[in-house]
């Protein structure tokens, strides 16, 4: 499992369970293991709507039984507002002929 517990921004990183999955989640960026084996990212919105928030100790207990794979490296690494306007930026000049 992935120790980080502050995001690039010095926010706080916090554990939760979302639709009974593993959650991380920040006010800004959620990651979610919804297929079990990728962690993916969510709205951050839904996520720290609905999750529930647990401590560190109570997502291990909650998650015992899952192998619980790290984070990606971008996670939480850097503002996620910046990086998907990049992503769609590489994306889109990858596409023009």
């Amino acid at each position: 499992m992935n120790d980080r517990t502050t995001a690039y921004d010095g926010d706080l990183i916090e554990y939760g369970a979302f639709e009974n999955r593993p959650a991380r989640f920040t006010d800004d960026e959620a990651w979610v293991l919804y297929d079990g084996k990728n962690w993916t990212e969510f709205n951050p919105a839904e996520v720290v709507m609905h999750a529930a928030l647990l401590s560190a100790g109570q997502f291990q207990h909650e998650f015992a039984r899952t192998l619980i794979p790290p984070l990606p490296a971008e996670a939480f690494a850097s503002d996620p507002f910046t990086r998907h306007a990049d992503r769609r930026a590489a994306e889109a000049a990858a596409a023009k002929p």
